[in-house]
């Protein structure tokens, strides 16, 4: 009997150690570094637990190519469902994990390859969509010369169109465009985004930045000359799109010139002399000036214009003829009027950037006149005897001009003040007694 029950203790030792043997069913343990899926930042994958490789963790291997933080999250279709997020880089301990509904996001890390692991810990069956994006140290590491003002693009006011991308994680977030606006006038802006997430502003010399509605656009009226930038930018990690840009831009070049920036609002020559002083400046939207002078018979019109300031300046003077004839004026020149009528000067700033401001003299001389010499040039008052009186027909009243020598041009109007037989006084009204003491006529009109 005793050797019976050893035989029994060792069946039963034997079947022992054969049941510790046994190969187990349990899962092995899960590798998520080999069993990870490749994905790429800013794209959504879809995924489902429980998982065939572990059952309850699902890992994805995600690169990133510069500098930044990577944010992960998981959104699950079954409510039941509390998902986490852990994310990795060659050890063991998480370099940060969270709940996975919101993005659960890394520090500063180095360009190279990273895995995160969507993890179940109640087991619940459920699908979810899993989110990597790549949040850059720089957004526009690669957006130069664009990135920036100085390296905006021109996008012109009127009937301009441009298109391009920007995209946060790809490190073009920002683009810059310039609009030269040449004068006051109405600016309009159209902003088209196709993709998530993009704004555009407007920013001027002064003042915040103005958003651009994608829907309304932008429009400003009695908008300053000078330059503005449109900004075009990805607001967060995974924002990108192309997108298009549009202008109108409405300019009256007289909107602040007054009635005389018109000819039909031509301001009136008082002659036979008159001295005008003015402005023209084209981006301040009073772009032209318009002078009349109504002559009633023919003679001689001495025309004087001179820019005052800036030097270099392009604004310019015309002598218009009727119907359509115009000269330009280049210092002082004498126009021959053979047709009585009204005759204009337009003073004219020609383009954008053009401003001055200038000098007009003008001085009326008759085709009918008596002609005297100078015989006496007195200082106090200031009177010139001339040699021509009322058996010349001169009468006291009659305005005169004065010229030098045989140039036809007149330096000075006058007018009779006293007429006697063969001799008058003549009054300067412009120069006063600044007249060459010799050579000097008078030319009287009748």
């Amino acid at each position: 009997m005793k050797l019976k029950g050893r035989v029994v203790a060792v069946v039963v030792l034997a079947a022992g150690v054969a049941c510790s043997h046994a190969p187990s069913q349990e899962r092995p343990v899960y590798d998520f570094r080999k069993s990870a899926i490749a994905v790429e930042p800013g794209r959504k994958t879809e995924g489902a637990f429980p998982s065939a490789d572990s059952g309850n963790d699902v890992a994805y291997r995600v690169a990133i190519p510069a500098k930044g933080s990577l944010l992960a999250s998981a959104t699950a279709t079954n409510p039941a469902a509390q998902l986490g997020i852990e994310i990795y880089t060659g050890g063991k301990a998480p370099l940060a994990k969270g709940d996975a509904a919101k993005p659960v996001e890394t520090r500063q890390l180095s360009r190279g390859t990273y895995w995160v692991v969507v993890k179940n810990p109640r087991a619940v069956e459920t699908a979810f969509t899993f989110l990597a994006l790549f949040k850059p140290a720089d957004p526009d590491l690669h957006g130069a010369p664009y990135k920036a003002r100085a390296g905006a693009r021109e996008l012109p006011a009127d009937n301009g169109h441009v298109s391009d991308r920007v995209d946060y994680s790809g490190m073009t977030r920002t683009n810059y465009w310039r609009i030269d606006t040449p004068a006051e006038g109405d600016l309009k802006i159209s902003f088209d985004a196709e993709g998530a997430n993009l704004v555009a502003e407007i920013e001027g010399p002064q003042g915040e930045p103005a958003r651009i509605d994608p829907a309304a656009g932008y429009e400003k009226k009695d908008l300053p000359a000078g330059d503005y930038y449109v900004k075009v930018y990805a607001v967060g990690p995974g924002d990108a799109g192309p997108y298009r840009l549009s202008t109108e831009f409405a300019v009256d070049p007289c909107r602040n010139g007054g009635a005389a920036c018109v000819r039909e609002g031509a301001e009136e020559l008082k002659l036979p002399q008159d001295s005008k002083v003015g402005e023209v400046d084209f981006k301040r939207a009073m772009q032209r000036h318009y002078y009349k002078a109504s002559l009633k018979e023919k003679g001689r019109l001495t025309v004087a214009f001179n820019v005052v300031e800036p030097r270099g300046s392009k604004v310019e003077a015309l002598f218009l003829r009727p119907p359509e004839g115009a000269e330009r004026i280049i210092g002082t020149g004498t126009k021959e009027i053979d047709n009585p009528g009204d005759y204009y000067i337009e003073v004219i700033a020609p383009a954008s950037g053009d401003y001055a401001k200038y000098s007009l003299q003008t001085t009326w001389q008759p085709a009918n006149f008596v002609s005297g010499d100078v015989v006496e040039l007195g200082r106090n008052p200031c009177l010139l005897t001339v040699q021509a009186g009322t058996r010349q027909g001169v009468r006291a009243g009659a305005p005169c001009t004065i010229v030098v020598g045989s140039n036809p041009a007149a330096i000075d109007s006058c007018v009779v003040d006293q007429a006697f037989p063969n001799l008058c006084k003549v009054r300067p009204l412009g120069a006063g007694c600044r007249i060459p003491s010799q050579n000097v006529r008078v030319q009287i009109s009748q």
